[in-house]
């Protein structure tokens, strides 16, 4: 949980008093050698978000993620989406 909360400050400079994270699900692709740990959360306030290792695009929810041209990971995002929209609901809205 202190690796999203560090890598998430790193990317955005969004800090740990920001927002509350939750895990939410993992991803583990044996043959690629990678595991990939999926984390939301709703900002608490606020905040000015910047970058300094690459540029951030913020999509609106209703985007389609699952558009490759738009999106890397090769639909993964609009997966993720998809399959938890009711507990990210809950999680982001309760």
């Amino acid at each position: 949980m202190e690796a999203a909360y560090r890598e998430l400050e790193e990317e955005t400079a969004i800090t740990k008093k920001d927002i509350i994270l939750s895990h939410l699900m993992d991803f583990t692709y044996h043959f690629g050698n990678c595991y990939l740990e999926v984390y939301v959360g709703k900002i608490n306030k606020p905040i000015d978000v910047n970058g300094d290792e690459n540029e951030l695009y913020w999509s609106p929810l209703n985007h389609n993620f699952f558009d490759a041209a738009q999106y890397a990971g090769e639909g993964n995002i609009g997966h993720i989406k998809n399959v938890s929209k009711g507990i990210i609901e809950i999680i982001l809205f309760t």
